[in-house]
């Protein structure tokens, strides 16, 4: 049931009771007189005259635009009704067009529809009004004088216009013309309803009041009247007077509270004042001992007041300023340019230093000793007039303590440096005799040794690798303590890396028996762009430790992705293991450096508590999370989560169909037959299992019964307790299953296995976990899919991964034309070498403005770009060229791989970028993301040095820190380039030589100038041109070089590294014109 608001309430029955009373006045027979007309018209003018004037009182004393409009209304009304009051008299007569039955009628109407008007205008203002800017603009004048035309129309309409019958006796509704400001009145109630100001307002409260009894009127009494001054004509009349009475009782009650709040308001002014002057005494005696200086200033800068802190702080007594200038406490330049900033201010309103805390200057002490400060300015008004208060502190202390901390964090910073690069050599030295120790025991282990000595070897091997890892383990706890850890992105098989892993430590968990199983969910991407090698040392790490910890059972490495878009895939990495848990007290601190879970599983298990504190810096570097669920007795699950941008992976291998093929897998291990079964449904295969091993020879013959003959087949190596060797003999010896592709998956591969099964007659022997790529390999290869020149060939891990490297060792033919973009010649060279047998029609531009140019003129597939060149750089070159083409591929050439370079190439609107100095194998990747592929050449191969040799990054070659002796040349580089170049080679040397020449010249000239930027990029050329002839040496210090120019105060170095190169150069320069000799 509804429960109505009590004045709602009192709505209703004021309603009620007034219709149920019009239907009383329909049989009565009662006329009244025009005397009694006019006294009630008197009457109503009087009132209305009055809640005129008392609303206008209201409005000009508290505001309020309701109360204007109200006002102004009834003023306008009592004018309406003095009218309609005065042409009723009978001497009026005579100048009226009109008579009595016609005027009073239609001037009742006029006054009853300006009353109905004015109504519903009070609602749309007070709903409109702090909506809508016009209702904003409201003011007295516009108001009056709408009120006014409304009237004098009236007035004139009347006085001038010959009016028609008022009653329509005919009808059953005399007087429909009382429906217009019905229709108002209606609107206007509905309105105010809505507004619910009545039910908090007592003056609104009896407003919609008036309404009510108004509407009644108007519907249910003044229609019915059949004559003038008929029962319901008077009746509507005496109405009309009540609802007056109404809004006279609300406005009285309204303008009486707020004289009342007036008079309080008037009572808390004089409190107010009283406390303001206790508040003024206490402000002065807090001034006077406020530790801070404090002065107030006027608005032209002459002190009123200053305490005594400040009268200390600059030596003056508090007489000797008050009256001056605030500029006398100010040395130069601020002294002479006070006042101008001070009336600019006052002018304009511009705060320079308002309310700007903490601002540094100089202050000017008596004795014209000048010391630093912190000033804050506020702007005040008191008594109508601006004022400004300083507060003042002096700086000195502060500056001193400041100069020593930042001296402590210099001797801190530098002292971890040194820190740092001793661990570095310390861990150099010990582990180049460590490697010696550990290389000389296990050639003794291939000795003959008795029971006694064997143990004794084992033991100095085991020995040897824990320390050595613990080596490791400092040495990359004080890089990433020192924050020198830089990330570099690149494109990298995830599921390849993470599969490596698992066969790097599998053999360690056969020794425990323990089964080792990868999960790689099918629908997570398999290129990404990240660490690589830090995501593998993370893993390597987790992995390790699951093993470590545990003793049975099986460890489960699950990848899986949370969320994804266009560019980024959310992946969440676990590695979860059944060994001895942790409690909740170990794992709080678990990631906390030279930390493991107790001091019992330090004894035991060994390890230097580092792991995962690196573990989980590097995740931190990455942007990433790591943490651990754990129970002890109950094993745990270490999981990470990283957002790895999606690579584009290569396609050169064309692929095969393996759509709708029927493939049986014979296992028990349902998370086994889970993994195995999203890898082969990802491939489109349709799989069943078979679990129970005295079903299966059952179950082929019913699927060749239906016509759903099983193509291959796929057992384990145990299904309860079942050898799936026994069950390979078994369908060897039905002559109609015999032909049917056996594959045999192993957790626990032995020496000689493969042979004994190829034996048997299985077609392959694979060691689980299998990577998906492996997988699908082998399954192209048994069923035939792919050319295979031996027929009889038994497929194993290692077989399928030597075919993989024979196929990439092929060489490649390319389509398209392709933009070759690089300053340095020899570079040139060598990228054009590279890519001499591809297939492709290259051009060349020696910096970004000819890039710029002949993209213009030419339509290119790809374009290979240089980052560091003169008079354009890569950077801009790329954004030239993207303002006329948005989708044209544009590899960037750069010397890093870091983050921060990656994300300037990205910015500038590269789409893919390759690390100098690079391989063929290399650029052959990048070159099959983004070009198609045209033919495969199986007659030509690349040399085995071409493909094997790694070029180092610029990473890798600072952070080695030792090459070969100071001014050689590594012949093996130049031998690989002669193979690679051919007829080219002969001119690299001349090009390096002559380019080089002009390059040191232009360095010395560059430091002269202090032309940090332009030095920075004659290193970088140094750099990347040094290596491509094999002086790794000079490279690497024109890398050193580079970084220093990238730094702040490194002049005396800068010198010293141009006079080394310079010093290396003239020796590399005659030994590689001997070497061409």
């Amino acid at each position: 049931m509804i429960k109505l608001h009590k004045r709602a309430q009192v709505y209703w029955a004021v309603a009620i009771v007034l219709l149920l009373g019009s239907f009383s006045l329909s049989d009565s027979n009662w006329i009244g007189t025009v005397e009694l007309h006019t006294l009630m018209e008197a009457v109503a003018t009087i009132f209305a005259l009055f809640i005129g004037s008392l609303a206008l009182l209201k409005y000009y004393s508290r505001g309020g635009t309701d109360f204007l409009v109200l006002g102004a209304g009834f003023i306008g009304i009592s004018l309406l009704d003095g009218y309609h009051a005065i042409v009723s008299s009978i001497w009026f007569k005579a100048y009226l067009p009109s008579d009595l039955s016609s005027l009073i009628p239609w001037s009742w109407l006029a006054s009853r529809f300006m009353l109905s008007l004015m109504f519903l205008v009070l609602y749309i203002v007070l709903k409109w009004e702090y909506r809508n800017k016009l209702f904003r603009e409201i003011t007295p004048k516009r108001v009056f004088s709408l009120v006014a035309v409304i009237t004098l129309s009236s007035f004139a309409f009347f006085a001038f216009v010959p009016l028609p019958n008022g009653y329509f006796e005919a009808n059953l509704i005399h007087r429909p013309e009382e429906y217009v400001p019905a229709a108002l009145l209606t609107l206007a109630l509905i309105g105010h309803l809505q507004l619910d100001y009545w039910r908090n307002n007592s003056f609104y409260h009896w407003f919609i009041l008036s309404i009510i009894i108004n509407l009644a009127a108007q519907i249910t009494i003044m229609p019915y009247s059949n004559e003038l001054f008929d029962l319901p004509f008077d009746i509507a009349h005496i109405l009309k007077k009540i609802s007056y009475l109404c809004i006279l009782t609300g406005l009285g009650i309204n303008v009486f509270n707020a004289f009342r709040d007036i008079d309080e308001q008037n009572e808390y002014r004089r409190k107010a004042h009283l406390t303001l002057e206790a508040s003024e005494i206490r402000n002065k005696t807090m001034m006077n001992t406020l530790v801070d200086s404090l002065i107030l200033i006027n608005n032209i800068g002459i002190i009123e007041n200053i305490n005594a802190s400040a009268c200390k702080l600059f030596g003056y007594a508090k007489l000797e300023v008050l009256g001056k200038n605030i500029k006398i406490l100010m040395p130069n330049p601020h002294h002479d340019k006070h006042d101008s900033y001070l009336k600019n201010h006052i002018l304009t309103g511009k705060n320079n230093i308002i309310n700007i805390g903490g601002r540094k200057l100089l202050g000017l002490k008596k004795d014209k000793s000048t010391f630093p400060i912190d000033l804050t300015v506020s702007e005040m008004f008191i008594n109508g007039k601006t004022k400004f208060t300083g507060i003042i502190r002096d700086d000195t202390e502060r500056l001193k303590n400041e100069t020593e901390l930042i001296n402590a964090k210099n001797d801190a910073q530098q002292g971890a440096e040194t820190k740092s690069n001793f661990l570095a050599s310390m861990s150099h030295e010990i582990r180049t005799p460590m490697n010696g120790v550990l290389g000389m025991v296990e050639l003794l282990q291939d000795t003959p040794l008795n029971e006694v000595q064997k143990d004794i070897i084992d033991t100095i091997s085991d020995s040897g690798k824990a320390l050595l890892e613990i080596i490791n383990d400092i040495l990359e706890y004080s890089k990433v303590e020192a924050g020198k850890i830089e990330l570099e992105y690149i494109s990298f098989n995830l599921e390849r890396t993470i599969y490596d892993i698992t066969r790097l430590l599998i053999s360690k968990a056969e020794e425990k028996n323990i089964e080792l199983i990868f999960y790689y969910h099918t629908h997570c991407p398999t290129y990404v762009i990240g660490d690589a090698g830090r995501i593998r040392q993370i893993l390597l790490n987790l992995v390790g430790n699951a093993i470590k910890f545990t003793d049975n059972g099986k460890i489960i490495i699950e990848v899986k992705y949370l969320e994804s878009n266009d560019k980024k895939y959310n992946l969440h990495i676990e590695v979860n293991d059944s060994g001895i848990g942790i409690d909740n007290k170990a794992k709080e601190k678990l990631f906390e450096s030279f930390s493991q879970a107790d001091n019992s599983t330090s004894r035991k298990y060994g390890g230097s508590g580092l792991g995962l504190t690196i573990s989980k810096r590097l995740i931190k570097l990455m942007q990433g999370n790591i943490d651990v669920e754990s129970e002890l007795g109950k094993g745990s699950t270490f999981w990470i989560e990283l957002n790895l941008e999606i690579a584009k992976s290569p396609k050169i291998i064309e692929q095969v169909n393996l759509d709708n093929i029927n493939i049986l897998i014979i296992d028990d291990n349902k998370l086994s037959i889970k993994i195995l079964k999203s890898q082969l449904e990802k491939l489109n295969m349709k799989v069943s299992v078979e679990s129970n091993p005295q079903l299966f020879i059952h179950t082929i013959e019913t699927a060749q019964q239906h016509n759903k003959e099983f193509k291959l087949i796929i057992i384990n190596n145990i299904i309860q307790n079942i050898s799936g060797k026994n069950i390979g003999i078994e369908i060897k010896k039905h002559n109609h299953l015999k032909n049917i592709p056996l594959i045999y998956l192993t957790s626990a591969a032995k020496l000689g296995d493969a042979n004994k099964y190829k034996n048997i007659g299985f077609s392959s022997y694979l060691t689980k976990p299998i990577l998906s790529d492996l997988l699908y390999k082998t399954l192209s290869r048994v069923l035939g899919l792919t050319k295979n020149n031996d027929e009889d060939l038994f497929l194993t891990r290692h077989s399928v991964l030597e075919d993989e490297i024979e196929i990439n060792n092929q060489e490649i033919k390319f389509k398209g034309k392709i933009l070759l973009v690089e300053d340095v010649i020899v570079n040139q060279k060598v990228a054009l070498g590279l890519m001499a047998k591809l297939g492709l029609d290259i051009d060349v531009a020696n910096n970004g403005e000819e890039a710029v140019d002949q993209n213009n003129l030419n339509s290119y597939d790809l374009i290979l770009m240089d980052c560091q060149m003169p008079v354009l750089d890569g950077y801009q070159a790329t954004q030239k060229i993207r303002e006329t083409n948005k989708t044209i591929p544009i590899v960037a050439l750069t010397a890093n791989a870091l983050a921060s370079d990656r994300l300037k190439c990205t910015e500038s609107g590269m789409t893919d970028y390759l690390t100098k100095p690079f391989n063929r194998q290399q650029i052959i990747q990048i070159l099959s993301r983004w070009l198609s592929i045209s033919d495969v050449s199986h007659d030509i191969t690349t040399s085995a040095a071409e493909n094997s040799r790694e070029i180092p990054t610029s990473k890798s070659t600072i952070s080695q820190g030792k090459y070969n002796e100071n001014n050689t040349i590594n012949t093996t580089i130049l031998s690989d380039m002669k193979n690679i170049l051919g007829e080219i080679f002969d001119d690299l040397i001349p090009a390096y030589i002559t380019q080089s020449d002009d390059i040191i010249n232009d360095m010395k000239n560059a430091y002269i100038n202090n032309d940090l930027i332009t030095l920075e990029r004659y290193a970088h050329s140094i750099k990347s041109s040094s290596y491509n002839v094999g002086a790794e040496w000079l490279s690497n210090e024109a890398s050193l070089l580079e970084q220093m120019c990238q730094m702040d105060n490194q002049d005396n170095k800068i010198k010293s590294k141009i006079d080394s190169i310079i010093s290396d150069y003239k020796c590399i320069k005659i030994k590689l014109q001997n070497y061409q000799k």
